[in-house]
């Protein structure tokens, strides 16, 4: 489980995060770290994930590591800062990607969880700038850095 630094209004996520883990794993945390890492104010919604490729020890002795191909069971919007997405076989060029400019929500959460090396994504880029939904065809992709993780956006607080 890796802790996020400030930079924004963060909520505790803590127990969410060793959750999620542990769920996955299945079995306990066995460390915390923290991570250079900060949520940014915006993100680009870049299109949509039809799988999720990683290579993880999730069920078995630590270190067995097999690899999985996770398809997306439901709509799932992919949002991105500029430079994350790279090309499968070229991963020191980035993919030029359209799509709108997201405002994150506040508060976001300041722990999440790592879940497993990323091996690769699959995306459904948007086409245009103004193609809101429109895509063109399925682009596999690496990401750097290559983990996966997960955690759960906090509900912002009722103001009374």
């Amino acid at each position: 489980m890796r802790r996020v630094l400030e930079g924004r209004e963060l909520a505790d996520s803590r127990s969410e995060a060793r959750r999620i883990r542990e769920t996955f794993q299945a079995r306990r945390v066995q460390k915390e770290e923290r991570m250079p890492f900060g949520w940014p104010p915006a993100m680009q919604e870049i299109g949509s994930c039809l799988a999720v490729i990683y290579s993880s020890d999730k069920w078995k002795d630590n270190a067995d590591y097999e690899d999985y191909k996770h398809v997306a069971e439901a709509p799932q919007v992919v949002l991105a800062v500029p430079d994350f997405l790279v090309e499968w076989h070229d991963p020191h060029r980035h993919i030029s990607v359209a799509g709108p400019l997201v405002e994150l929500p506040t508060p976001m959460p300041r722990h999440f969880a790592v879940l497993a090396k990323l091996l690769g994504v699959q995306v459904e880029l948007y086409d245009t700038w103004s193609e809101a939904r429109g895509a063109r065809a399925t682009t596999p992709v690496c990401t750097a850095p290559p983990e996966w993780g997960s955690s759960r956006r906090p509900r912002a607080a009722s103001r009374s």
